[in-house]
C-alpha cells in the first residue's frame, strides 16, 4: 500500500552536508534573498502606514511604528493596497508583481521545485545563479520603493496643501 502523502522529493533539513561549500552558499544566497523579500515587504507596510497620515498634524511616529509592526499583510495584499493609494508607474507595478512571483516561489516551490535529493548536488550551481537572479531583481525594487518613500518622507514633513505640485501628482489619494 502506497503512502497517501505523495512525496516526490527526499529532502530533509538534517540530511545535508552543511561542510559542503556548494550547500552552504545556496543556502546563504537563499537566505540573502529571503531578506530582501522581506526588506520589499517592509518598505509597503511603511509606504501604506505613511500614507494614512498625508499633512496629518497629529503625526505620532511611536504609533506609526506600532502600526507598522503589528500588520501582518501578504506581499499581494499590499501590493493592491499600495496601487489603490498612490500612482504606481507601469514598470513598478511589473515589477512589484515579478517580485511577488518570485517571492511566492521562492518560499513555497524552490527547492521543491528541484526535486533536491540528498547527496545530490550537480544542480547546486544553476539554483545558485536562479536565486542571486531574483534577488537581483528584488535589490532593483527595493531602490524603486526607496524613492517612494523618499517622496512621501518629503510630503509628511509638510502641511499637505504645501506639497511640492510635482511630488503631489505621483500621488492619489485612497479611500481608506
Amino acid at each position: 500500500m502506497g503512502s497517501i502523502v505523495n512525496r516526490p522529493y527526499k529532502m530533509k533539513p538534517h540530511g545535508f552536508d552543511y561542510s559542503d561549500e556548494r550547500y552552504k552558499a545556496l543556502f546563504a544566497n537563499f537566505g540573502q534573498c529571503s531578506l530582501k523579500a522581506q526588506v520589499i515587504e517592509y518598505q509597503l507596510y511603511v509606504i501604506i502606514t505613511a500614507t494614512r497620515y498625508l499633512g496629518a498634524e497629529n503625526f505620532n511616529v511611536t504609533v506609526f511604528r506600532q502600526t507598522i509592526d503589528a500588520d501582518r499583510r501578504t506581499m499581494g495584499r499590499l501590493i493592491t493596497e499600495l496601487k489603490a493609494k498612490i500612482e504606481v508607474p507601469d514598470n513598478l507595478q511589473e515589477r512589484l508583481e515579478k517580485a511577488l512571483d518570485d517571492r511566492n516561489y521562492l518560499i513555497h516551490r524552490f527547492f521543491m521545485s528541484k526535486e533536491l535529493k540528498m547527496g545530490e548536488v550537480g544542480n547546486i550551481p544553476e539554483m545558485n545563479v536562479e536565486v542571486i537572479s531574483i534577488g537581483q531583481n528584488f535589490e532593483v525594487v527595493i531602490r524603486e520603493l526607496d524613492q517612494v518613500m523618499e517622496k512621501l518622507q518629503k510630503i509628511a514633513e509638510l502641511p499637505f496643501a504645501r506639497v511640492e505640485e510635482d511630488a503631489k501628482n505621483i500621488f492619489k489619494l485612497g479611500t481608506s
